[in-house]
């Protein structure tokens, strides 16, 4: 994916990145976004919309958990999932994603959900707002990528089940120098509308 100007109003106008938008405690300029605009189309490379519309509802979920809970190390991915802006950063995986053990595959798309996590609550500022949203619809891609991969692989039930199981160990991650919480995660209920 290559960051073209109109990807911004496709993560700030289209109704599959509310769940992100509603996460983040700031909000784009609206006047960059004329009424008499065009709606985009939603590329290929970002659909399922309803896989999307899942995993950001599970970052919003863990980002409002977050600012509730002071947390040593609330990031399981440690560096991996740094929001560090390089343009390789941007790169599909590829066809070798296919290729790769489900173990593996499940690793990305853990990193990719904390990475968007880890976006959600960087401002835009400090890597400027057309690398910040390009940041965010390349995690989006992987993300989605990775889905096309159990889908293709395992067909569309068990790539459902395999996405909830990542997003609910996602929600569920508490530091090993955390001690013992009382307060029990919620299942993650997803809305499977294909």
């Amino acid at each position: 994916m290559r960051y073209q100007t109109c990807y911004r109003s496709l993560f700030w106008r289209l109704p599959w990145s509310a769940p992100l938008r509603a996460a983040l405690s700031w909000q784009a300029d609206p006047d960059q976004f004329p009424a008499d605009a065009p709606i985009p189309v939603v590329p290929g490379w970002l659909r399922p919309l309803w896989v999307q519309r899942v995993v950001g509802q599970a970052v919003a979920e863990r980002a409002a958990w977050l600012e509730e809970h002071i947390t040593l190390d609330p990031y399981s991915f440690g560096r991996e999932s740094e929001p560090d802006w390089h343009e390789t950063n941007l790169l599909r995986y590829g066809r070798c994603l296919g290729r790769l053990s489900e173990e593996m595959q499940r690793w990305m798309l853990g990193m990719e959900v904390e990475r968007l996590l880890r976006l959600v609550q960087l401002s835009p500022s400090e890597l400027g707002q057309g690398a910040w949203v390009a940041a965010v619809l390349a995690a989006c891609e992987h993300v989605g990528q990775v889905y096309h991969v159990w889908r293709r692989r395992y067909k569309a039930a068990r790539a459902r089940e395999m996405l909830r199981e990542e997003l609910q160990r996602f929600l569920d991650w508490r530091s090993p120098a955390e001690p013992e919480a009382n307060d029990t995660p919620v299942p993650l209920e997803i809305a499977v509308t294909p």
